[in-house]
This record gives structure tokens, C-alpha cells and sequence, in this order.
């Protein structure tokens, strides 16, 4: 699991430090508290990297986001382990930047082993946190 400082979302744990970045700027998640993520310039993608992450199992990707913009399909959420691309998420508008929401999508298989994970924001998104869900295992 992978967060912001600041951010609201019980039990996912605490962001880390990326490894490396693009077009993207550090802002404020509340008026008060935390931090999110967003591009610097919502006309041009901003990426994230994190090298070496443990995807074993993980089946689908929720993130916290906000979005002031109503324009239909104008915000993304990108996820790429390597050069495989698992999943794009489409953000809808939540009134206000400082708004939150869950979003979230099944991958379509599983994942195995470590993997360099980018992010990439597409438009006015804001992302405050993101985790990977693993299947859990046959109670027998």
C-alpha cells in the first residue's frame, strides 16, 4: 500500500518515497492536513516510479483521488509494472479538489514478483494514496 502522508484512508500504511518523477508537483490533500500528488501541468502527464515493488498476487488497484474538473474522460490513473501496462483508471469529478474518492479496477491476471511500478496522472486528478489488493487465499 502506498500513500501520502496526511491522507485519510485507514490501514494503507504510509507512502513512501518514489524514486523518481515527472511533471508533477506536491499539493496540498486538505485545506489543512496531508499531501497528494498532481501534474504540474494537467495538459501533459506526470509519472511517478518506484523501483523494486513486491506485486506478488495483487489482482486489483484501488487509489484515493479528487477532481474539480466535470469534463467527461478528461482525468486518468495509469499503472504499468515494467513495460506492462496493467490498468488505466478513469477519475470522475468529485466537486472539489480537496473531495475524495476511491477508485478502483480489477487487473486482468494476477500479478507475480518485483516489478518497477510507474504512475502516470492524466489531466486535473489529484492522488492521495494507492494500493494493490492480493486475492485471499481458499478458507478450507
Amino acid at each position: 500500500m502506498v500513500r501520502l502522508p496526511g491522507s485519510r484512508q485507514p490501514g494503507w500504511g504510509v507512502w513512501p518515497d518514489f524514486d523518481d518523477h515527472a511533471d508533477l508537483t506536491i499539493t496540498d490533500a486538505t485545506r489543512t492536513t496531508g499531501d497528494a500528488v498532481t501534474p504540474a501541468d494537467p495538459a501533459r502527464p506526470a509519472t511517478l516510479l518506484f523501483r523494486c515493488v513486491d506485486l506478488t498476487g495483487a489482482v486489483r488497484v484501488e487509489a484515493e483521488v479528487s477532481r474539480s474538473g466535470d469534463e467527461p474522460d478528461a482525468a486518468a490513473l495509469e499503472f504499468h509494472a515494467d513495460d506492462r501496462f496493467l490498468v488505466r483508471i478513469a477519475v470522475p469529478s468529485t466537486g472539489d479538489r480537496h473531495a475524495w474518492t476511491t477508485v478502483g479496477c480489477r487487473l486482468t491476471a494476477a500479478l507475480d514478483g518485483v516489478h518497477d511500478l510507474r504512475l502516470t496522472l492524466h489531466g486535473d486528478v489529484r492522488a492521495a494514496a494507492f494500493r494493490f489488493a492480493r486475492a485471499h487465499p481458499a478458507e478450507g
